[in-house]
C-alpha cells in the first residue's frame, strides 16, 4: 500500500514538473521549482524501489528485502521498548 503511494506521488511529481517547465508566465521560478520537483520525484522512485542508501553506495549486494527486515527489526525494537515502558 505505501510503495503505491510513493509511486503515485512520482508520477503527480513527474507531472507537475513537466507543467511548470513549459509554463509561459514566471519562468525562472517556475523552472526552478519544476526541477527540484523532479528531483524529489527521482528521489521517491529510490524510495519505491527499495534502496534506503539514496544512490550513496548502491551495489549489486543491496536489496529490497535486506531493507525491509531492518525496517522491520526497527520497528519491532521500538514496539517492545514502548510496550515495556508501560
Amino acid at each position: 500500500m505505501l510503495q503505491t503511494i510513493i509511486l503515485l506521488g512520482a508520477v503527480q511529481g513527474f507531472i507537475l514538473s513537466g507543467l511548470l517547465f513549459f509554463s509561459t508566465t514566471h519562468r525562472r521560478p517556475n523552472r526552478l521549482l519544476a526541477v527540484l520537483l523532479l528531483l524529489m520525484a527521482l528521489a521517491s522512485l529510490r524510495l519505491e524501489k527499495g534502496y534506503r542508501d539514496f544512490g550513496v553506495d548502491i551495489d549489486n549486494t543491496d536489496s529490497r528485502y535486506k531493507s525491509e527486515d531492518e525496517i522491520k527489526n526497527a520497528v519491532d525494537q521500538y514496539m517492545d521498548t514502548v510496550i515495556n515502558k508501560k
